[in-house]
């Protein structure tokens, strides 16, 4: 019987070891093509990202601070995101657990990605078609808060946060990160940081905040607008007590605190979102003064988190609150019937307004400034913005110009009329305010009763309008000025600030030091970037300023236009100072200063067509507040009494009345009087001395 033999085709081992191979090629060129499209599609998501460098230069966008001379915060600037940083020491612990447990409990473990939760979410995600599950550590959430990624729920998103945050744990430690966590969030109602927020939900600093306010805040992040204990306060409540389940199964809080802070009601206790602070027409002043500078300082005054020091001293600019406010009020009231029965049928604003400037004449620091009567109704700043006609407060500046070259104040001229043509064909004729005339009269009494007739010679007879123009504008007077012979009863236009600072150069011996506002600028890092220093210009010589400021002193003495200052107003330390009215009682002003300091007002309407009154002058509506003002300014602030320092250039002579020559001791009208030591007279009266009689 024949086997029957079964054949079995042998496999080929060659061929095996070929599909192996070609199976292997296969699966490296796809790993490969998947890893080069995954480098690619990466480097792609990337190009927007950060730089390491740029994380590690993190600058969020942080309110500026306006401070007074003595470190008072007096206003905060803010952008788009109104923020202040607050360094990881002062955040409290029941914050910094409240937002681990609830968000992140492996934070201090993990390298800014959660890989345990990165695949469980991957997991779930897939299983279920959607996006149930989210895997976003603090330093992911961090990244996407810094770079502003939108919320959107794409992988792409995912993935920039992965790459940002593989950064940031790079750049941070993790304490560090917790603080830019908490500065960086947007916790609503546009409050940007925990700092910010804090103020806003509960009028409290960062590190007051206890465990139930930690814990609300925290459960905030979850949605802003869901949670907001102002919009959904139950909703509120029941997030906050999830929060401290959380912290209660991290051990972080006890379960008897855990039992009695849930039991808590949700108290709110809101702050100003943005301190507006006070002096709002000068911290208004300051931020357009900023504004100018941030070309040429390479700044953001509302991102750039900057400290701005200022020289506003806070107990003057509230003497002069209460000083103008309260005479603006009680004049309002006292003009009401006028008002109702001269414009009561007219769309005219009747407002009474003021403003007011006070300045320090030997550094040029602005320490008050009012602009108006409520920045809030009207932000227009009157003492900067507003230019009216000065009035007879221009005066001085005529009268500089003769003195400075070379007339003395015992010059005399004419008390008279005069009419001038003007170019449209009619005749100027301009009238004392009392509307009375008188013989010859020396400029020092022309001065101290404030007489049109004297000034108008001035410029007519001891120099022109273009040399009165010029020494106005050496002096500090930046605004346009009409070379005309008007020009001596103050009929060019100018702004407060600018004539109260020109005045500042008589007590300041001749020298002009223009106002300063702004003492430096210190960044967010603490670096100061700017630091004033002094514009400081001589204007005229100091013999003349001395001269000038005596012969002011002279409107104190009786007859002079302020007169009531040492009377009424009691006060007698050495001053001086000249008021101002223009035309038809439109404008009311009054500047004067001591030594140390020099104060200017105004008051009128907004609109010109409006006027004060009869009789409504500088005198009667304005001196008072500057009166008031420096006498109670003087007291508060214990400045010494000074004063004013007479140059080696000067000299006090005994001048005959009738000669204007040396008094002997028989001339039968002397009188004292000051010289510029050069212009001074060097003769004897001639005709009362011994060898006449």
């Amino acid at each position: 019987m024949q086997k029957r033999i079964k054949i079995t085709k042998k496999k080929n081992s060659t061929t095996g070891k070929s599909g192996r191979k070609k199976y292997t090629t296969i699966s490296l060129i796809i790993l490969i093509s998947i890893s080069i499209w995954a480098f690619f599609f990466i480097q792609y998501l990337s190009k927007d990202l950060p730089s390491l460098e740029q994380l590690e230069r993190y600058k969020p966008k942080l309110v500026s601070r306006i401070y007074a001379d003595n470190g008072e915060l007096i206003r905060e600037i803010t952008g788009s995101e109104n923020r202040a940083l607050v360094p990881f020491e002062m955040l409290p612990k029941p914050l910094i657990n409240a937002l681990i447990a609830y968000e992140d409990r492996n934070f201090y473990n993990h390298w800014g990605v959660n890989v345990y939760n990165f695949f469980g979410a991957l997991y779930n995600n897939i299983t279920s078609l959607s996006w149930k599950r989210g895997f976003s550590t603090i330093t992911m959430q961090l990244a996407r808060n810094m770079t502003y990624m939108t919320r959107e729920k794409l992988i792409t998103r995912k993935i920039k946060e992965i790459l940002t945050a593989l950064k940031i744990e790079q750049a941070y430690t993790k304490n560090e990160i917790l603080a830019m966590y908490f500065n960086q969030c947007d916790f609503g109602r546009n409050t940007f940081g925990i700092a910010t927020t804090a103020n806003h939900h509960f009028s409290k600093k960062v590190e007051d905040l206890n465990l139930h306010e930690s814990a609300l805040l925290v459960a905030l992040l979850k949605s802003t607008s869901s949670y907001s204990p102002f919009k959904n306060p139950e909703l509120a409540l029941k997030r906050r007590n999830i929060v401290l389940k959380s912290m209660l199964d991290m051990n972080y809080i006890t379960q008897k605190e855990y039992l009695e802070t849930i039991k808590k009601p949700i108290e709110l206790n809101p702050g100003s979102r943005t301190f507006k602070g006070k002096a709002q027409y000068f911290t208004e002043y300051v931020r357009q003064l900023l504004e100018e500078k941030s070309e040429t300082l390479g700044i953001d005054p509302y991102e750039d988190g900057l400290s701005v020091y200022t020289t506003l001293n806070p107990k003057l600019q509230e003497i002069a609150e209460q000083c103008l406010i309260s005479r603006v009020d009680t004049l309002q009231e006292n003009y009401r019937w006028r008002i109702i029965r001269d414009y009561g049928d007219k769309d005219l604003n009747t407002t009474l307004q003021g403003a007011f400037v006070a300045i320090d004449p030997r550094n040029g620091n602005i320490l008050a400034m009012i602009g108006g009567r409520d920045y809030n109704q009207s932000p227009f700043n009157r003492a900067v913005q507003s230019k009216r006609q000065p009035g007879s407060i221009f005066k001085p500046f005529v009268y500089t110009a003769a003195i400075d070259n070379g007339y003395s104040p015992n010059w005399e001229l004419w008390n008279q009329g005069v009419a001038l043509p003007q170019f449209d064909g009619t005749i100027w004729r301009p009238e004392n305010y009392d509307k009375k005339r008188g013989r010859l009269t020396t400029l020092r009494e022309g001065l101290r009763k404030s007489l049109n007739y004297i000034a108008i010679r001035v410029v007519l007879e001891l120099t022109n309008p273009k040399t009165a123009v010029k020494y106005a504008h050496d002096m500090g007077i930046n605004s346009e000025l009409r070379p005309v012979e008007s020009i001596a009863m103050g009929t060019s236009e100018v702004n407060l600030l600018e004539i109260t600072s020109a005045f500042g150069v008589f007590p300041n011996k001749g020298v002009l030091v223009k106002p300063v506002a702004i003492l430096r600028i210190v960044d967010r890092f603490g670096k100061v970037i700017y630091e004033a220093k002094p514009d400081i210009k001589e204007s005229i010589c100091e013999e003349t300023a001395y001269i000038m400021t005596n012969m002011l002193q002279s409107g104190f003495q009786p007859g002079g236009t302020s007169q009531a200052i040492p009377t009424v107003h009691e006060f007698k330390r050495p001053a001086a100072g000249k008021t101002g009215t223009t035309q038809e009682f439109t404008d009311s002003w009054y500047i004067g200063f001591i030594p140390q300091l020099v104060a200017g007002t105004w008051i009128g309407f907004d609109d010109p067509q409006i006027t004060l009154g009869e009789k409504q002058s500088g005198a009667v509506v304005a001196l008072p507040i500057w009166a008031n003002f420096m006498k109670t300014a003087c007291d508060s602030l214990l400045i010494p009494v000074e004063d004013f320092e007479v140059p080696d250039g000067i000299v006090e002579l005994e001048i005959c009345k009738e000669t204007k020559q040396i008094a002997t001791k028989y001339c039968p009208n002397a009188y004292k009087e000051i010289f510029n030591i050069k212009y001074a007279p060097t003769q004897i009266c001639p005709t009362h001395n011994f060898t006449s009689q």
